[in-house]
C-alpha cells in the first residue's frame, strides 16, 4: 500500500476521519474499511499508469503517485460521509489529481524527472485487420 492510515489521519481529523469510516459506530476508524478503500484508490492510478510504468511500485514511490492515494482517499472517505461535488473539500483537489495522472498517461509529462517510463504512450497495431469491408469477420 502506498499510504497508511496514520498518513491520511494527518491530512483529515481524527473525528471526522472515523465518521468516514466507522460503518458500525465504534467511535473509531475501521482499518479494514480503509483497507477496501486504498485497494480502489490504487487501482484507479494504476488505470492511468499501467500502460505506461510497471505497477504496483515495489520500492521509489513517486511523490506524485503518494500524493494522488492521500487525496484521492481523502475524497472517498468525504463521500462516505455523504458529501459529494463542492460538498467535498477535496474535489476540486482530486479533479486536478486526475488531470496530473491523466498527463502521465497520454505521454505529456512524468511522473517524476527522475523516473521514466517504461513504455512510450499509446501503442501501433502491426497486423492487419480481420474485419474487412462488409463488417465481417475473416479467419
Amino acid at each position: 500500500m502506498y499510504l497508511a492510515l496514520d498518513q491520511l489521519n494527518a491530512y483529515i481529523q481524527e473525528q471526522l476521519l472515523a465518521q468516514g469510516l466507522d460503518d458500525k459506530n465504534t467511535g473509531t476508524a475501521d482499518t479494514a474499511l480503509f483497507d477496501v478503500i486504498q485497494v480502489a484508490v490504487e487501482r484507479e492510478v494504476h488505470s492511468y499508469l499501467e500502460g505506461r510504468y510497471a505497477v504496483p511500485f515495489r520500492s521509489n514511490v513517486p511523490n506524485l503517485v503518494s500524493h494522488a492515494c492521500l487525496v484521492l482517499s481523502a475524497e472517498a472517505v468525504w463521500l462516505r460521509r455523504g458529501n459529494s461535488g463542492d460538498a467535498n473539500p477535496f474535489t476540486k483537489a482530486a479533479e486536478a489529481v486526475r488531470s496530473m495522472l491523466d498527463d502521465v498517461r497520454t505521454g505529456k509529462s512524468n511522473l517524476s524527472k527522475d523516473q521514466a517510463p517504461d513504455r512510450d504512450a499509446g501503442a501501433v497495431v502491426s497486423e492487419a485487420s480481420l474485419i474487412h469491408g462488409s463488417g465481417r469477420l475473416t479467419l
